[in-house]
């Protein structure tokens, strides 16, 4: 009796936890507003094979479309609209890009020729079409889509 008791305190407790929004993963921060950084229009102007993927001949259809980061959702072709976008800003090695596409063994120089930092900022929206990984480059923002690997700067740039 005492332990079903306590069992269903615990339940509460936790039901309460998820009502109010308090359980966070630790260490990262979610926002439904995009960060200042990448927030506003911007332009794919290059696609190329993903490394993981060099056989494949990229699709070049979606060059000169425009991927907006908007509060609450994003914009763009095919699965990039989506709404009940959630941002988080995060820090990633080679090894973690493109959701660990990168070869162990020549992630840091494939990184490297992509214009990526050894450690740069990704910034991942997860909405109702899925997840997706914006790393910082050389030149904006790269995304691995569709063995891809899709190049943005910003709009008007």
């Amino acid at each position: 009796m005492v332990w079903q008791d306590s069992m269903q305190r615990i339940g509460l407790l936790l039901a309460l936890i998820l009502t109010l929004g308090l359980a966070v993963r630790p260490g990262a921060a979610v926002a439904q507003s995009a960060p200042a950084a990448v927030a506003g229009p911007w332009t794919i102007a290059a696609i190329e094979p993903a490394p993981w993927a060099a056989t494949h001949p990229p699709d070049r259809r979606m060059i000169g479309s425009t991927i907006g980061f908007l509060d609450g959702r994003m914009t763009g072709p095919n699965a990039f609209t989506c709404g009940g976008a959630q941002y988080e800003t995060v820090q990633s090695e080679p090894r973690g890009l493109f959701q660990g596409g990168l070869a162990e063994a020549s992630a840091e120089r494939d990184a490297a020729a992509l214009g990526i930092a050894p450690l740069t900022t990704t910034y991942r929206v997860t909405c109702d079409t899925g997840s997706f990984d914006f790393h910082e480059a050389r030149d904006g923002l790269v995304i691995g889509y569709d063995n891809q690997i899709l190049r943005l700067r910003r709009a008007g740039r």
